[in-house]
């Protein structure tokens, strides 16, 4: 249950691509991210997070623990590409999050590999 949820977000053409850590993704346009577009990471992060509150409970610990991400965003993103994952991990009740640095020559040559 300690395990944050991990991202990563790259723009790819036209489309803003998260990744998550169990190989799950997510697209939406670049230019638009709406609550229609949003709703299936949003249901990723509010399933993610009730499974990290049962395994809390069975655990039997304390629930003073709180589901939290990390996100690996690309350098070339601007903060209104990634203000939408904000919106998403409030509506999933994740409220501990943290930001590195994701290289975009890296991140090209992990997409090649991954086609």
């Amino acid at each position: 249950p300690d395990s944050p949820v991990w991202l990563s977000m790259t723009p790819i053409g036209k489309e803003l691509v998260v990744t998550t850590g169990d190989r799950r993704v997510f697209r939406w346009p670049l230019d638009r991210a709406d609550a229609e577009t949003m709703a299936p990471l949003i249901s990723y992060l509010k399933e993610t997070v009730s499974r990290e509150v049962v395994a809390a409970g069975l655990k039997s610990e304390a629930f003073a623990h709180q589901t939290s991400a990390i996100v690996a965003a690309d350098q070339r993103l601007k903060y209104l590409h990634i203000r939408p994952l904000l919106f998403a991990f409030a509506d999933a009740g994740i409220t501990r999050y943290s930001f590195e640095t994701l290289n975009p020559i890296l991140s090209s040559q992990h997409q090649e590999a991954s086609r």
